[in-house]
């Protein structure tokens, strides 16, 4: 008799620095406990020490290597033996750190591998353990309305938080010549990594969303939608800003031990600097195998009057004509 089992598929983490160390921790036992995942991590230095006072769950693995900082060739070959022990392993999922030199040797490892996307995915993560960092700035889709300038947020869990901000002083911005149009994009899906190469999310919020470490909703929430992506599968944005306003730093008076005080009694990571409000539309369409060709022409023909903006031009010219023909009338 055959016992035939399957597998949970292999998650491996890399990282050398302190700082990330305690995010991995929780990220690792977070997906173990929730998803029931293979986890290795690899850990070296700070991060090894920390991660053995981590108080793990039994069953994930911890696994140590040494580097040698003042020997490249070590190191390279370090890189190239985790990569591929984690290929070997059937890894699906790659994790290291940013932060540390070592760190680009295991990303220039894993471009020689040739890495199937569709098959494993080599993700970077950027941990700083500073709790303020001038001129660090963060661009990200927000739909909630209650975020105003000087509002605080928390970009580990992609949220506002709901304690008083700062008061800032804002100052409208007049749209550059370039956004004061739509910009309007569509095609296929297939060859596209995720959905988040449409919407222009950046990585470590899908990161966070990947291992559920952030909500998604609205438009985020396509990112872990992978299944969607086909030959079959388009899509068309639209992105029409019609907004700005930006906080008057000088006016404001600022100082950044003031800054740096907030942050250090909230859980917060930055401060809402910058707004724009518009309208962000991605709409996703599976085409059946025998209307390809005609939806395609579908699309090029929709994607051509939202860049004209038709809809809103012909439903001008039959108000107007309907008024200027004394057919208005009242609608009870």
């Amino acid at each position: 008799m055959n016992n035939n089992t399957i597998s949970a598929p292999l998650v491996c983490f890399i990282v050398c620095d302190g700082g990330p160390a305690a995010h991995f921790a929780a990220f690792a036992t977070n997906m173990f406990n929730q998803n029931q995942l293979q986890i290795t991590i690899h850990a070296t230095g700070p991060a090894l020490n920390k991660l053995k006072d981590s108080n793990l769950p039994t069953g994930l693995q911890l696994r140590s290597f040494t580097i040698d900082e003042s020997k490249r060739e070590q190191q390279e070959q370090v890189a190239r033996e985790l990569i591929d022990s984690c290929l070997k392993e059937g890894a699906r999922t790659i994790i290291v750190d940013i932060g540390n030199k070592f760190d680009a040797l295991l990303q220039i490892n894993s471009s020689k591998n040739n890495l199937n996307t569709d098959k494993v995915r080599f993700w970077c993560y950027y941990d700083n353990p500073e709790p303020y960092v001038p001129d660090q700035e963060l661009n990200r889709l927000g739909i909630n309305p209650s975020g105003i300038i000087g509002s605080l947020y928390n970009a580990r869990n992609d949220e506002l938080l709901e304690v008083r901000g700062m008061r800032i002083y804002c100052q409208f911005l007049q749209l550059p010549y370039t956004e004061q149009n739509p910009q309007i994009k569509s095609g296929p899906l297939e060859g596209k990594n995720s959905v988040s190469d449409v919407i222009g999310s950046d990585k470590e919020l899908c990161l966070s969303i990947y291992l559920n470490l952030a909500a998604a909703d609205g438009i985020p929430s396509l990112i872990k939608r992978t299944s969607i992506i086909d030959r079959y599968a388009r899509y068309i944005s639209y992105y029409y800003l019609t907004k700005q306003y930006q906080a008057n730093i000088e006016q404001s008076n600022l100082k950044s031990n003031e800054v740096k005080k907030l942050l250090n009694s909230t859980a917060a990571t930055h401060i809402v600097t910058e707004i724009k409000y518009g309208i962000h539309v991605i709409m996703i369409i599976k085409l059946c195998p025998d209307n390809e060709s005609s939806f395609d022409e579908l699309f090029k023909k929709l994607k051509t009057q939202l860049k004209n903006n038709t809809f809103e031009k012909v439903e001008y010219e039959e108000t107007r004509a309907r008024r200027d023909a004394g057919l208005s009338r009242q609608i009870p």
